[in-house]
């Protein structure tokens, strides 16, 4: 069969900045609308994807943790400034982000996905100063030896090795059901569709 697909289109870039300037005003003085945390993360990444940059302080309000703003919104705008400042050192972003990876506060629990995020950008934006907390979290054996199963950590790790140029040795699958041999995963193959599905979109 045929198949479609949507070419991005430069001029709706303001409406979609609109759209989700409004949806985050909404979202901050309630009512809450169903869907609106998917709806305003898929906005998100279509404005980084098409670099619309202007949105950068709209990104920065949804890095604090606050459950308001959503999970899947939240984990869209961190990647969206990793996206933004690819390749350029950010020590203040770099901060903000590394507490986010690292929070241990029970209540509210942040989310796996703006940890994860978190992870992601803190590779991309030359985040060198933050190094050595990324390793306490996930714990230096685990990064070497290849023990890791959260997303968050498998992102910790690439972005370790993209910070430092340190090579761990390449992933071993581990079983997620007992006895049932077709129920295991690649640690490595997990991270490189997670890596390619959210952090690749260019």
């Amino acid at each position: 069969g045929v198949q479609t697909c949507a070419l991005p289109i430069s001029e709706t870039l303001p409406k979609i900045f609109k759209r989700v300037d409004q949806l985050t005003k909404q979202r901050v003085s309630g009512p809450m609308l169903d869907g609106i945390d998917e709806q305003v993360a898929h906005l998100i990444e279509a404005l980084a994807v098409m670099e619309f940059w202007q949105a950068e302080a709209l990104w920065r309000l949804y890095v604090p943790k606050q459950p308001v703003m959503g999970h899947y919104s939240r984990g869209a705008a961190i990647w969206a400034l990793g996206k933004r400042f690819n390749g350029t050192a950010q020590p203040e972003l770099a901060q903000q982000l590394v507490e986010r990876l690292t929070d241990t506060a029970p209540v509210p629990a942040e989310m796996e996905h703006v940890r994860y995020s978190s992870a992601v950008t803190l590779g991309r934006i030359k985040a060198d100063s933050q190094v050595s907390r990324m390793i306490d979290w996930v714990g230096e054996p685990n990064l070497k030896s290849g023990n890791v199963v959260t997303p968050h950590a498998l992102a910790v790790r690439w972005a370790v090795m993209q910070l430092t140029g340190v090579e761990y040795p390449e992933l071993k699958p581990f079983p997620i059901g007992k006895g049932d041999r077709k129920s295991t995963r690649l640690n490595s193959s997990h991270l490189v569709i997670s890596y390619a599905v959210f952090c690749l979109k260019k």
